[in-house]
C-alpha cells in the first residue's frame, strides 16, 4: 500500500528517518562517554524503543507506569519511570519492581516516606533517584537548597532505597530560538547538577548517576555535558517543526508527517477545507508552540510552505489559507481530494492523537504498523 492509498487523516512514520535519528543520538552519547538513557515518552512503541536504544534493550526512561509495564513485558530492562512519583501509585510500583528493575523519581519527603514504609521483599530495595531543579521550571526539588540536600540525605540513609543520584530537565532549552542559546541553558544545567553532586559527596551522599537532558541539548551537547553519566532525550527520535527552527535538527531529519485532503473549497471566504483537525495534529501552542516559534501555523506543509498555511482548526476540520497575507489562495493548484503533508510543530502531541503508526520507506511505501501503548 502507498500513502496515497491510506484513509485521511492518518500519521506517517519515515523509517529509514527514525533509523538514522536514533543512531545519530546513540553514537552522540557514546563519543561523550556519556550513557544515553532513551525517553519513549514520543513514539510510545516497543519498535521505536528497541531502535533508541540500539536494539539493547536497556536503560530507557517513561513518562507513565503503564509505559514501564509493557516495556518490561517485552523484555526491556533498567527503566526509569521519569515523573515525580504521585503516592498513589506505590502499590502499583511495588507490584512492578518486585519483578524488573524499575527506578523510581522522588521530589519530596512525603514520597521518600511512602517508599520507605512500603518495602519491597527481602533482598530487593527501591531504585531511586531524586528530580531536581536547575532553574528550568516545571518539576524537582530546587537545586542546591536546603531542602534538596535535606531530601537527598534522607534518601541515601533509608534502609529500603537504593539511592541513585540526580536527573535535571533542561526543558526551558526550548525557550531559545538558537543553538548557541540551547547550549546556555544546558551549560548551565549541568553545572548546576555537577555543582550539586560534589556538595552532595562532601555531605557524606554519593550519586553514581546524575543526568540532564532535552532533545534540543542532546542534539547540540555543549562541552559541560561530557561530564554527566547520562542524558535523557525523547522527541529525537521524530523530530518536528520546533526542533527544527531552534537547530536540533533539519527538515529531512523529521520522520513523522500527517497526510490530509482537501475536502471543500471557499473562495468567497478565502480558504479552503482539510480533513485534519486537532484529533490528527496537535493545537500545542496555538500555531505558536506557546510563543516560541512564531506564525507556524501549527504545522508546515511539505513542499507548499510558501503557498499554505494551516490557521485553525476544530475537531475534524483544518483551516487553509495562503502563506502570504493579502495573497488569494490558489484553488486551482489544490483539487477536491489533493493529498497534502504537513510536518507537526509538536510530534509528541500529534502521535498521541492516532492509534497506530503507518510506517513507510523512502518511496512512501507502507511496509509496517506500529501499535503505540495508550494510557497512564
Amino acid at each position: 500500500m502507498h500513502v496515497e492509498e491510506i484513509t485521511t487523516p492518518a500519521l506517517i512514520v519515515v523509517k529509514s528517518r527514525v533509523e538514522a535519528n536514533c543512531r545519530r543520538m546513540y553514537k552522540l552519547a557514546q563519543d561523550c562517554g556519556v550513557q544515553l538513557r532513551p525517553h519513549v515518552k514520543t513514539s510510545k512503541c516497543i519498535e521505536a524503543a528497541l531502535l533508541q536504544t540500539g536494539g539493547t534493550k536497556n536503560c530507557l526512561a517513561v513518562s507513565t507506569l503503564l509505559g514501564a509495564e509493557q516495556l518490561f513485558a517485552h523484555g526491556f530492562t533498567d527503566i526509569l519511570y521519569a515523573y515525580p512519583l504521585p503516592i498513589h501509585t506505590v502499590p502499583r510500583c511495588r507490584k512492578i519492581a518486585q519483578q524488573y528493575d524499575l527506578c523510581l523519581m522522588v521530589d519530596n519527603q512525603e514520597a521518600a516516606d511512602a517508599l520507605q514504609k512500603n518495602c519491597l521483599d527481602e533482598g530487593k530495595t527501591w531504585s531511586v533517584m531524586m528530580k531536581i531543579n536547575c532553574d528550568n521550571g516545571r518539576a524537582g526539588v530546587n537545586c542546591g537548597s536546603a531542602e534538596a540536600v535535606s531530601l537527598a540525605t534522607s534518601l541515601a540513609g533509608m534502609s529500603n532505597i537504593t539511592f541513585r543520584g540526580v536527573y535535571a530537565h533542561c526543558g526551558d532549552t526550548y525557550g531559545e530560538m538558537d543553538v548557541e542559546g540551547v547550549q546556555k541553558v544546558a551549560t548551565r544545567t549541568a553545572d548546576a547538577t555537577l555543582k550539586f553532586v560534589e556538595e552532595l559527596k562532601s555531605a557524606g551522599v554519593v550519586c553514581t548517576t546524575y543526568g540532564i537532558g532535552s532533545t534540543p541539548s542532546c542534539s547540540n551537547p555543549s562541552e559541560e555535558m561530557k561530564s554527566l553519566t547520562e542524558w535523557h532525550p525523547g522527541n529525537y527520535v521524530f523530530y518536528d517543526k520546533m526542533q527544527e527552527r531552534i537547530g536540533s535538527c533539519t527538515e529531512s531529519d523529521i520522520a513523522c508527517y500527517v497526510i490530509t485532503r482537501v475536502v471543500s473549497h471557499y473562495p468567497g471566504r478565502g480558504y479552503m477545507l482539510i480533513d485534519c483537525g486537532w484529533t490528527a495534529i496537535s493545537l500545542h501552542g496555538g500555531g505558536s508552540s506557546c510563543g516560541k516559534s512564531p506564525d507556524c501555523g501549527y504545522g508546515s506543509f511539505v513542499g507548499h510552505e510558501s503557498a499554505l498555511k494551516l490557521t485553525g482548526m476544530s475537531q475534524e476540520h483544518g483551516i487553509v489559507k495562503s502563506a502570504v497575507a493579502g495573497e488569494e489562495l490558489d484553488f486551482g493548484r489544490y483539487p477536491l481530494g489533493t493529498l497534502l503533508r504537513i510536518y507537526p510543530d509538536h510530534s509528541c502531541a500529534t502521535c498521541a492523537m492516532h492509534p497506530f503508526y503507518h510506517v513507510v520507506d523512502d518511496g512512501e511505501n507502507v511496509i509496517e504498523h506500529w501499535h503505540p501503548y495508550r494510557g497512564w
